[in-house]
């Protein structure tokens, strides 16, 4: 009798968890999750000006460990906040385009 219960609860929770039926006795389509702000990078006032270490590397299309190695050696520009390291925008703009402190994106002597 108990399970007889729970199988009731269970396809009642189903059903209003999926939504409610069509007409014609289908499930509704599930419902899409509208990216939250914290996804897209935005704040409530735009763009979040610095990001972290993390999603700089995700940027730059290298791994996790390289980004944290640049930022050992000062290739990669940062602040540190508290304990928390983060990498601004616009200096991470500036040096793929190779504005950043007059360095260029090429070793010395290559062309």
């Amino acid at each position: 009798m108990a399970l007889l219960g729970m199988g009731t609860l269970r396809g009642a929770y189903e059903t209003r968890a999926n939504g409610p039926d069509r007409d014609d006795g289908q499930p509704a389509a599930p419902r899409r999750r509208r990216p939250s702000r914290l996804d897209t990078g935005e704040r409530e006032h735009g763009p979040a000006l610095t990001v972290t270490v993390e999603e700089a590397a995700r940027l730059l299309g290298i791994s996790r460990t390289l980004a944290y190695e640049l930022v050992t050696r000062g290739e990669l520009p940062h602040l540190r906040l508290g304990r928390r390291i983060v990498v601004s925008r616009r200096a991470l703009e500036l040096m793929v385009d190779g504005g950043l402190l007059g360095q260029s994106s090429e070793p010395p002597g290559r062309a």
